[in-house]
């Protein structure tokens, strides 16, 4: 797991994907129309762009990938995103590799929490569980986030 913002992983992160990434990421406002959008057809990196209110963390599951990595970025509101190793975590579903995603048990543990706003991204690696879309407070707002799905094999 990695957390930073856009300013600092312009400066560390010189792969040409990862400055597409952020180009794309930058470019985003809270008119960007939602749906996937594509970064790059040949290297099969894209973007969800969703918005939707944070819920209460019993509400929600932690959820990993193997396929691809994560890389959460929200551009408009604010949510917290807990983080866990998946060797720790009780498969509950487990959706590869059709959906690229297994969600796993209720669970109080967690190894980070991170308040995701503007301008900070999570970049989640398979073993790394996350649960995004939590709330930040008791009446949250509405949050208008991406998340960019980059092969693993990008980074192997």
């Amino acid at each position: 797991m990695i957390i930073s913002t856009l300013h600092h992983a312009r400066k560390k992160y010189e792969q040409d994907f990862f400055k597409e990434i952020f180009s794309f990421l930058s470019s985003l406002s809270p008119q960007s129309s939602l749906g996937r959008h594509i970064i790059s057809a040949e290297l099969g990196i894209f973007a969800e762009l969703n918005e939707y209110t944070p819920q209460a963390r019993n509400k929600l599951f932690y959820e990993s990938h193997k396929k691809y990595i994560d890389l959460q970025y929200v551009f408009d509101g604010a949510e917290y995103i807990f983080s866990a190793p998946t060797e720790q975590l009780q498969i509950k579903e487990d959706l590869t590799p059709e959906r690229d995603v297994i969600f796993y048990k209720k669970t109080s543990l967690y190894l980070s929490k991170t308040l995701l706003s503007p301008e900070t991204f999570a970049l989640f690696f398979p073993e790394d569980a996350h649960m995004p879309g939590v709330t930040s407070c008791k009446n949250p707002l509405t949050v208008r986030k991406a998340v960019v799905k980059i092969p693993v094999k990008l980074l192997a």
